[in-house]
């Protein structure tokens, strides 16, 4: 927990690095009388760094102390790609990335159907930082036997064979030069995985460097 602690410096950097570009935009939009709308997506971003990095810091606090509970229940895939497409659709519009969540039509799948937000936030995050404009993001939810497969798909940066092994381990980063740039705390993806098998799940990922990543998640489905 102590190294949790220790990681609390840097959301106070992004907090500040958030306030002084947000500032700098309106002052420079006084002087000159420009169009403020380009910059406001790095304001997003920003925001969206100083978001990820508290929930996820908190929630690995919470993991550790013993004090995350989970209710299992049968949701339906279908509504909750649907909802993930209102969720996470125009923010990947706005970045110039194509977006699609899609499930098989009467499926459902053993879930805390709060926790798995946890695990998609941080899956389709990482994959909106490291796709490139025109690049493109898709979920998707089938059945292959009594398992419910889960996927999230991108045509980004990929990772290298050699970090696969490693990157659901707690604070691991494919690269460090990376992590300090987006935010990244190391904390998404053991978060991913931690969630995952406490529902009764599990959780792979494919890689190839400059095609992109896809990771498969399967629970029990109905």
């Amino acid at each position: 927990r102590a190294e949790i602690y220790a990681r609390l410096p840097r959301v106070a950097a992004i907090d500040k690095e958030l306030r002084q570009t947000i500032t700098q935009i309106i002052a420079a939009s006084l002087r000159s009388g420009s169009d403020p709308v380009p910059a406001i997506g790095v304001i997003r971003d920003k925001n969206l760094d100083l978001q990820r990095l508290i929930h996820n810091l908190f929630e690995v606090t919470r993991m550790e102390g013993g004090t995350v509970s989970y209710r299992l229940e049968w949701v339906l895939a279908l509504p909750l790609m649907e909802e993930a497409e209102r969720k996470y659709g125009d923010l990947a519009g706005g970045m110039g990335l194509f977006f699609t969540a899609e499930a098989d039509d009467a499926l459902k799948l053993k879930i805390d159907r709060n926790k798995i937000w946890s695990v998609l936030d941080n899956l389709v995050y990482n994959a909106l930082r490291h796709t490139p404009e025109g690049g493109s993001i898709a979920l998707g939810i089938k059945r292959r036997g009594d398992r419910a497969v889960l996927t999230v798909a991108d045509t980004g940066e990929g990772i290298d064979a050699g970090h696969l092994p490693h990157i659901f381990e707690r604070f691991y980063k494919v690269s460090p030069e990376r992590g300090e740039k987006d935010g990244s705390s190391g904390l998404g993806l053991y978060i991913v995985k931690t969630t995952a098998e406490a529902m009764g799940g599990t959780v792979e990922v494919e890689s190839v460097p400059g095609k992109g990543t896809v990771f498969t998640l399967t629970f029990p489905a109905n």
